[in-house]
């Protein structure tokens, strides 16, 4: 028999929460507002130059992510006004208002913190490379960059607080919700690499170049596809036990062996596409005199590209197949994630030659990867605590009361510290990476694309480690809300 959902909300409690969708809903439809309307006319030298918000990724990504975020909380702004006026809770609307507010909180916390990053980055860029007739109208650009981010952030405070009572009143199937999600996200990063991979194909001077010319990339299209075979069964048992709680015996099997084996294959043919395309672009570039690198980069961009996406899929497969030590696996993994940022973060430095004269170029330069190298130190620093509780309760069965209330907390607030570090990494190392391609005059690129491409690689890790931390902050909500009612 089914467990009955949980109790409604106080009148209080429910006058509270319509309070803060109301909140969430005018922060962001401001935001939309100030991101869209954000365009300024540059005087340099006697030329003008429109600008506008489009012209920079990071805020095409914060107006995308406001958005979105106004979309939900117009949607659960309806089905709280309902709720507050019948006074009863439908049950689906506990998991879409714990695994909603959970999603869109990750994304306008990124929003935000990506339009914080790349507007002080970028203005400051800038205001040093470029003679402005004003710098009035590059003032009043990024001022408003920073407005529409702060913004963001209140709208993200507002859903992050949802978040905690949506949290604390969560339905008892999550386990299943997590397996469910798995699945999906599986199916997902296998039909993109398929998709990826299969229209890879470039012109390099007369000579026609396809994936099928690279045999590790045949064997990763082969694990790609039988990978997505597998997980489409897999997601069509899984919705089946979603819909009835009943789970068939051959399914234990099926999900004990299909899982181990597939994710190894899985995990062999991401590991062959990394290989392959780093030797193999580093041999053309040496061997072969092309008139320009860019069908090649295009190219093995695309093998990266669709080794991570095989990578993703591999880290879903590896969580669901260790499904009972899938809390200690994660913490594990997050401190790999972490460790790993840190040592690529701390040694980005880099020697830049312009016109003949020398310039050293560190990490610490560009503010938003000090907030990175901060968000991943603190973020370890909680990892690794919470590492050694892991091992702790792995060890005696036993789990200290103040430990549901640090996992509950500390999983949501650090995976909202690494989110934020991810995305300024992301979004500051597009934009400042193309300012500095378009303003300096380089005797050379490659020491630029060095230092962005580590910039990439640490707010990939980061975005790692808070996948991880996501996974653990629906597990600690709840367990936290089971130790409540017992």
């Amino acid at each position: 028999m089914a467990p009955p959902p949980p109790s409604p909300p106080s009148v209080m409690l429910r006058t509270v929460l319509l309070l803060l969708r109301v909140l969430t809903a005018a922060f962001l439809v401001i935001t939309v507002a100030l991101v869209s309307t954000n365009t300024v006319t540059l005087d340099i030298q006697g030329t003008s130059i429109k600008m506008h918000f489009n012209d920079v990724y990071a805020y095409r990504y914060m107006l995308a992510a406001a958005v979105i975020g106004l979309g939900y909380a117009v949607v659960q702004l309806v089905f709280t006004i309902s709720q507050f006026a019948t006074g009863t809770i439908h049950p689906f609307n506990y998991l879409f208002s714990f695994y909603g507010d959970k999603i869109i909180s990750y994304l306008l916390a990124t929003g935000s913190a990506a339009g914080f990053g790349v507007s002080k980055d970028l203005k400051d860029t800038y205001l040093a490379l470029i003679d402005f007739d004003s710098t009035d109208p590059v003032d009043n650009f990024f001022s408003k960059g920073y407005a529409s981010a702060s913004l963001l952030l209140f709208a993200f405070v507002s859903l992050a607080v949802l978040s905690v009572f949506s949290s604390l009143v969560l339905s008892k199937r999550p386990i299943q919700v997590v397996n469910l999600l798995l699945r999906v996200l599986t199916a997902i990063f296998l039909v993109i690499s398929v998709i990826v991979l299969t229209t890879n194909s470039v012109t390099v001077g007369s000579i026609k170049f396809h994936f099928n010319d690279v045999y590790a990339y045949r064997y990763m299209l082969a694990a790609a596809v039988i990978g997505l075979i597998y997980a489409v069964i897999q997601l069509i048992f899984t919705i089946c036990q979603f819909a009835t709680g009943v789970t068939n015996s051959f399914s234990y099997q099926l999900d004990f062996y299909g899982d181990k084996l597939v994710s190894y294959l899985v995990a062999t043919g991401s590991a062959a596409g990394f290989g392959v395309t780093k030797d193999l672009k580093d041999a053309f570039i040496a061997l072969v005199a092309l008139d320009s690198t860019d069908p090649v980069d295009e190219f093995f961009s695309k093998g990266y590209a669709s080794a991570s996406l095989l990578l993703f899929a591999f880290l879903c497969l590896a969580v669901l197949s260790v499904f009972s030590v899938v809390l200690f696996s994660l913490r594990v993994l997050t401190v790999a994630f972490l460790v790993i940022t840190v040592i690529i973060l701390s040694t980005n430095s880099v020697t830049i030659v312009s016109q003949g004269n020398s310039l050293k170029f560190h990490f610490k330069d560009v503010y938003a990867y000090r907030y990175m190298f901060s968000a991943a130190i603190i973020g370890l620093l909680y990892a690794v605590i919470q590492l050694f509780f892991s091992i702790s309760e792995l060890a005696t069965r036993t789990k200290n009361p103040f430990n549901y209330q640090l996992d509950f907390y500390g999983d949501k607030i650090i995976s909202y510290l690494v989110a934020t570090g991810s995305a300024a990494g992301f979004g500051v190392t597009k934009d400042l990476k193309d300012t500095f391609l378009a303003l300096v005059v380089l005797d050379s690129t490659d020491p630029v694309d060095k230092l962005f491409s580590r910039g990439y690689a640490s707010a990939s890790m980061l975005l790692f480690a808070f996948f991880c931390l996501a996974v653990l902050s629906v597990f600690s909500s709840h367990t936290i809300a089971k130790h409540q009612l017992s």
